[in-house]
């Protein structure tokens, strides 16, 4: 009996938080003002120009695990894309994609912000856990210079335990 009814908490919480995705997804994707979610500002990075990556690194609190079924949201965006490009784009969005992620960039000489805002979802790993909702945007200052030898940007982002 107390299994089913563990079992039966779990498949409501999982629904919950599937139907909470749809929502905090849309907002992070539409929000033209303000940022919803929390905002860290990193610090400044150069950057070689032409080809370089970036390396997106996600850190979970102890006991604390990603969901399977989640779904997670990246998206990252560049301030000036005459400086850094996404391919073509000027901002690119991964869902569930596995951590570290690394991102494929185009550098030319410049500054800009890069911009990485998650939406994930996590649980503590014990059967009936609870499980958070999280949104961030990292701040990231880069300069592009020819006197950099550096192709890869490094961003991490630690999650919260409660």
């Amino acid at each position: 009996m107390m299994r089913s009814v563990k079992k039966i908490f779990r498949v409501s919480t999982l629904a919950l938080i599937m139907g909470a995705a749809l929502l905090t997804g849309r907002l992070l994707l539409a929000a033209d003002g303000g940022f919803p979610g929390e905002t860290v500002r990193g610090e400044k990075q150069s950057l070689a120009p032409g080809d370089g990556l970036l390396v997106i690194a996600l850190e979970l609190p102890a006991g604390y695990d990603l969901l399977p079924d989640s779904p997670i949201l990246v998206k990252v965006a560049s301030q000036e894309k005459k400086v850094i490009s996404l391919g073509e784009q000027s901002a690119v969005t991964f869902e569930k994609p596995p951590f570290p992620l690394r991102v494929p960039l185009k550098a030319k000489v410049g500054t800009t912000r890069l911009l990485v805002d998650l939406v994930l979802y996590y649980c503590k790993k014990e059967m009936g856990g609870l499980c958070l909702i999280k949104q961030a945007r990292l701040i990231m200052p880069v300069t592009v210079d020819p006197a950099s030898k550096n192709k890869e940007l490094q961003v991490s982002y630690r999650l919260p335990a409660l």
